[in-house]
């Protein structure tokens, strides 16, 4: 009986530890794992605004090392973040190939049937960037088959045939680049702003993917001095968003090219208009006037440019050589 007693008190005793140890275990993983991890994300995301990347590295790796099992969405911003260092902080493509690949490699490592829609295209995104620093082929028919496997599954989402044709203008193929872009307007739904009865939210998102592919379809026609091609989808992106202001300088820079000066000066002008702290916008209007032989204008916009850069030498010289030629003339 005494021996049935001790029996029981150690069976007791032995499933009170391991329940307890089950439980640490539960709560390691389920709860300090995933704190850990959300503290540190939020620390990677906290220091980019101080665009501190030696100290963001720490934490975005410190986050997926405490990742929990279901780690897809915490790679997934891993991957996002080594993007953004290599847009942001790295300046050789060697070292944005080497910060790129390491993303690569984060999102490659989720295993195929957990990847999402916006997974692959990270993904597809993230090889289409390598490729375009690396020039290697091997990147671009890694980053093709990504988008060959989107379409396979998905074949009318707009946005993969919007990235691939950023692959091709990468590897400067821009008639199918032209012929992919086209594509994706094709499945982007007819703009609906004035529809009361659809998501405006949704219509903006729209929109805003629309102007991309214009974006793309005007590099591709300019690659190849198509003019007249380029500037109906320079002037497309500037109705749907009017505040683009840098599209005013490509505006400018196709009537340069055709020597409209005027036409080339009056789309500076909109865009210093959109973009006053800019000196660039000034010093362009200075120049283009000295083109046209209007030299006092010259004078003047070179003055409001060098007020906005004062340690501008490019456009401090410029003006001491336009006032010497004023006086001279005088």
């Amino acid at each position: 009986m005494r021996v049935k007693s001790v029996f029981y008190l150690f069976l007791k005793i032995t499933s009170i530890c391991f329940l307890l140890i089950l439980f640490s275990f539960a709560f390691y993983h389920l709860v300090i794992r995933l704190y850990l991890t959300e503290f540190y994300l939020a620390q990677a995301r906290f220091k980019e605004i101080k665009a501190d990347w030696p100290e963001i590295f720490v934490s975005y790796n410190s986050a997926l090392k405490f990742a929990p099992f279901w780690r897809v969405y915490y790679k997934n911003e891993y991957a996002q973040g080594m993007k953004r260092a290599a847009d942001e902080y790295y300046s050789t493509s060697y070292a944005k190939t080497a910060i790129l690949s390491v993303g690569i490699r984060a999102v490659e490592s989720i295993p195929e049937q957990a990847k999402t829609l916006p997974i692959f295209l990270k993904q597809g995104e993230l090889l289409s960037e390598k490729y375009r620093f690396s020039q290697e082929q091997r990147d671009y028919i890694k980053a093709k088959n990504v988008y060959f496997k989107i379409i396979s599954l998905s074949p009318l989402v707009a946005g993969v045939y919007n990235n691939w044709c950023q692959l091709e203008i990468y590897k400067k193929d821009w008639l199918k680049a032209e012929r992919i872009c086209k594509k994706a307007l094709s499945l982007y739904p007819s703009v609906c702003q004035d529809d009361p009865l659809v998501n405006q939210g949704h219509c903006q998102e729209v929109i805003r993917e629309k102007i991309k592919v214009y974006e793309k379809l005007g590099e591709i026609y300019q690659a190849q001095n198509n003019l007249d091609e380029a500037l109906i989808y320079w002037k497309k992106i500037l109705k749907a968003s009017p505040f683009q202001y840098h599209i005013h300088k490509k505006v400018a820079d196709i009537y340069f090219q055709r020597g409209d000066i005027d036409k080339a000066i009056q789309e500076n002008f909109h865009g210093f208009v959109l973009n006053p702290r800019d000196s660039a916008w000034p010093f362009g209007i200075a120049l283009l006037y000295q083109k046209k032989g209007d030299l006092l204008k010259a004078e003047n916009f070179a003055e409001i440019a060098l007020k906005i850069s004062p340690d501008d030498k490019r456009i401090e010289n410029f003006l001491e050589k336009l006032k010497g030629t004023n006086e001279s003339n005088e």
